[in-house]
């Protein structure tokens, strides 16, 4: 028995053992785990009333899964609204349909517009063909009509988004009186507008249309066109389609669900080929599709018509598929997904960075080294380094710097998965100004020598090199340094306190020349040589008379 479904005429699911979950191709054999692991599990809750319906998350507080018309149960077309909630301690599907509701329809478009705070309701197909209407619903009114001064054409099966980069919706293709359609419009909470956009998709409907966080932009994938199911994939910046020419990725097919997983990145499920019903499941990672394997290769039956949305009253990660068309019974049951990945493969932590250094405070130039610790996420990454006086770096987990001039600095670390996936983390740095020298340092020895400073200012003096053979012994009256460059009411003395000879004085007092008209000499006799940088024909000078 073939089914009619948004105007194509398709063969029954694969059918399965009763109660069972089947493998992406329709055996039921465990496969073996892939590089993205999911679980499933039956909720074993009712049966969703409905099927081919339209579906949205709401986002208001709480959040829940949100539900509008379908088909079955109440005919070829309902009204009716669902919310998956948590009432009175109880879990499930309530009927929240308000007195005011949009007419009976299916496949019609409804999509979250944080905008208007509210879930966008477009088109669909009513018992009189496909319609062009705009609905908004929101918890505290209910459904409201929208009057918009332009709007597509009435149409049913169209894909619809919201993008946050043009804070509007986008609305793609869909199947209309004349056939499938290829245009592309936006509503910006007011209006509808049209956009020339070329090149473009082929007109089609059943495409699967979702924002993309990672990469920024809306991605397309599949549908039904004139020429039958499609498998190309697209991605729309605002302005222009562009192609995506993938080596690999899901088989052709169209009414695929397209969900955000935690980190945006767009997760793909079921649909229906030429076949029939499918139930495998892809991940859009860094332009390209994987395939994500099931745990224990336990899944739903191929349905058709289902709607797969994040349930946040499950928690993060977990997603709710229920309705649709399958064995064993003309509606499926419901089924919980875990997918904890969302740029993380096999269900491992999310991505996380540490920082660890070798010191966090020191003097001017202080050199530290930098070690960092990635865990989590999916290799390789992408690392780089900002120490805040001015420097990066990248590619290495650690790096040592050196930071010149006292302050405080604020170090980060980024590093980048190849999902995706950001974790930051930072440390602060102090740098203290180094001490200013004392007058034993400058003179470059211990306290051998008894300094005493007379009151006044010391003029610049560049002192060399025989400072070091002062120290060894020889006499302070030998000429040291270069004299000052100026005068100043300033007297340094440096005078070693040494044992008297017995019997009379030294041979010499420090400070004094040996005597008029004599050079200075050493211990042990002999004329000194000039010092090296003492000024031109002042050899014979006192280091007496360089003081005022």
């Amino acid at each position: 028995l073939a089914l009619l479904l948004g105007g194509l005429l398709v063969p029954p699911p694969s059918s399965g053992p009763p109660g069972l979950g089947v493998r992406m191709d329709g055996s039921h054999e465990a496969s073996a785990p892939g590089p993205y692991l999911a679980s499933w599990s039956s909720s074993g809750s009712d049966l969703l009333p409905v099927a081919n319906m339209s579906y949205a998350l709401y986002e208001g507080g709480p959040a829940f899964p949100l539900v509008f018309g379908g088909s079955y149960t109440c005919g070829r077309f309902c009204n009716e609204t669902l919310g998956y909630l948590t009432a009175q301690g109880a879990e499930g599907w309530y009927d929240i349909s308000p007195a005011h509701s949009p007419p009976p329809r299916s496949e019609a478009s409804l999509t979250w517009d944080p905008v208007l705070g509210g879930a966008l309701l477009f088109g669909g197909l009513g018992p009189a063909g496909a319609l062009n209407d705009t609905w908004l619903y929101s918890r505290a009114t209910g459904w409201t009509e929208l009057f918009p001064s332009d709007s597509p054409s009435a149409r049913y099966n169209a894909a619809m988004t919201y993008d946050p980069s043009l804070h509007a919706v986008v609305l793609f293709g869909g199947e209309g009186p004349g056939g499938p359609d290829g245009g592309t419009w936006t509503f910006n909470g007011t209006t509808w507008a049209a956009l020339p956009a070329s090149p473009a998709p082929s007109p089609r409907s059943g495409a699967s249309l979702l924002y993309d966080t990672p990469m920024g932009r809306i991605v397309l994938f599949g549908g039904s066109g004139r020429s039958g199911f499609d498998a190309d994939s697209w991605t729309f910046n605002g302005t222009a389609w562009r192609d995506l020419p993938l080596a690999s990725g899901p088989s052709p097919r169209a009414d695929a669900i397209l969900v955000g997983t935690g980190n945006g990145s767009p997760l793909l499920y079921g649909g229906v080929g030429a076949q029939g019903a499918l139930n495998d499941t892809w991940f859009l990672t860094n332009g390209s599709w994987a395939a994500v394997s099931y745990a224990g290769g336990i899944g739903p039956p191929p349905l058709i018509g289902p709607s797969l949305v994040a349930n946040p009253t499950l928690g993060p990660n977990f997603y709710v598929l229920m309705g649709g068309f399958g064995p064993p019974s003309a509606l499926a049951q419901s089924w919980n997904l875990y997918a904890p990945f969302g740029g993380v493969p096999n269900g491992t932590r999310p991505l996380t960075a540490s920082l660890t250094t070798s010191g966090s405070e020191g003097t001017a130039p202080f050199s530290v080294t930098f070690s960092a610790t990635v865990q989590g996420g999916e290799a390789p990454y992408e690392v780089s380094w900002n120490f805040d006086d001015g420097y990066t770096g990248s590619g290495s987990l650690s790096e040592i710097h050196t930071f010149q001039s006292p302050g405080t600095y604020a170090v980060s670390l980024l590093v980048i998965d190849a999902q995706g996936n950001r974790a930051e983390t930072s440390v602060s740095i102090v740098v203290r100004a180094p001490p200013p020298p004392s007058l034993l340092d400058f003179l470059g020895g211990p306290p051998v020598w008894a300094l005493a400073i007379v009151l006044g200012s010391v003029s610049a003096w560049g002192v060399e090199g025989t400072v070091s053979e002062l120290l060894r012994g020889r006499r302070l009256n030998r000429q040291v340094g270069s004299p000052p460059s100026r005068m100043a009411r300033t007297a340094v003395a440096v005078h070693r306190f040494a044992r008297r000879p017995r019997g009379g004085r030294s041979s010499g007092s420090s400070g004094r020349s040996g005597g008029p008209g004599r050079s200075p000499s050493l211990p042990g006799g002999g004329p000194a040589r000039p010092s090296r940088g003492w000024p031109a024909g002042s050899s014979s000078r006192s280091p007496r008379s360089w003081w005022g």
